[in-house]
């Protein structure tokens, strides 16, 4: 058992990695960086995962020195506090908008050049360059882990958005598109964070972290459907029509949809985890792709069923900080 260190525990990531932790036998010490200054992490630690920082800012209304204020120079100093403690182990949790935030051509691996063009991205890669400028101490060691599109129970992010619209008997509109991309679900996330944890053999580098297989927007359509018992209204809008909509979105925020989304729900994006499953001596995720989608909507269902007992009602937009990595 290992004593693991957690900043941002109280994120949609922290709420779901921490019990995994605990489960695996870690012993987790949450670590709140709201008016941290630097202070000496708690003795005794084995190693340091780094959740905390600023996700996706749908509306736009983030400039980028707080991006780099929170998910670059913060990193920096969480680094440099690893360092005078006797922990082994730094994980930081970065995202593949570091590398590429448009649509991929093939599949995307670690051989690809970053090009991030958001505020986001780019502080994302600006802190895994810090990180890793230089060598960690002898017997230490560094793992960035870039995940994709997370989803899971209390994931903000698109996946929700979709089955908001769906849920409120809305048509899915963009059947005349066709795609694929990949996604992890928080529990292969979690899963993986353990195994690194017990796995030293892993060396310091960065790895990028996705189910096995990628799925289609259609196909998580039907998925919904599925889970939920309830049938969609599926429509093949023209795709010029399409992306009109989305660019009124762009302006208009009561419209649910904007390029960015319509691209996240309708581009290729295809994300190999390859390396990361060699380093930990797998040749799968423990959790199946469509198993991990239909566990996220049923706890989307839940979610939704208690609002409405409750007579609350959730918006079909997304929360303006949507962290779907």
């Amino acid at each position: 058992m290992s004593r693991v260190l957690v900043t941002g525990a109280t994120g949609f990531i922290g709420t779901n990695l921490v019990p995994a932790l605990e489960a695996a036998g870690h012993e987790v010490v949450p670590f709140s960086l709201r008016g941290w200054m630097g202070e000496p992490f708690p003795d005794g630690i084995d190693a340091v995962v780094n959740l905390a920082g600023k996700a996706h800012d749908l509306d736009g209304t983030a400039g980028p020195e707080v991006y780099r204020r929170i998910n670059t120079d913060l990193a920096e100093r969480v680094y440099a506090a690893f360092l005078d403690t006797g922990a082994s182990t730094f994980i930081q949790m970065s995202s593949v908008a570091a590398v590429n935030e448009e649509s991929v051509d093939g599949v995307l691996d670690e051989q690809a050049d970053a090009h991030p063009v958001t505020p986001y991205g780019k502080s994302k890669l600006a802190a895994e360059r810090l990180l890793l400028a230089t060598s960690p101490p002898v017997g230490r060691r560094v793992i960035v882990l870039r995940p994709t599109m997370v989803h899971g129970p209390g994931d903000k992010g698109n996946l929700r958005l979709l089955f908001g619209m769906l849920s409120r008997g809305i048509p899915y509109p963009l059947d005349a598109f066709a795609n694929e991309r990949s996604f992890v679900s928080i529990g292969n996330l979690s899963w993986v964070v353990a195994r690194v944890l017990d796995t030293p053999t892993v060396p310091t580098g960065i790895y990028l972290v996705a189910d096995d297989d990628p799925v289609s927007t259609g196909h998580l359509v039907s998925l919904i459907a599925e889970v939920t018992g309830k049938p969609v209204r599926r429509l093949a809008i023209p795709r010029v029509i399409v992306r009109a909509i989305a660019r009124i979105g762009d302006r208009v925020r009561a419209v649910p949809l904007n390029t960015r989304r319509l691209a996240k729900l309708t581009e290729d994006y295809r994300v190999s985890g390859a390396k990361l499953l060699d380093a930990l001596g797998r040749t799968s995720m423990p959790v199946g792709t469509d198993d991990g989608l239909r566990t996220s909507i049923a706890a989307l269902t839940a979610e939704r069923g208690s609002s409405a007992r409750s007579g609350a009602t959730q918006p079909v937009r997304s929360q303006p900080e949507a962290d779907d990595r």
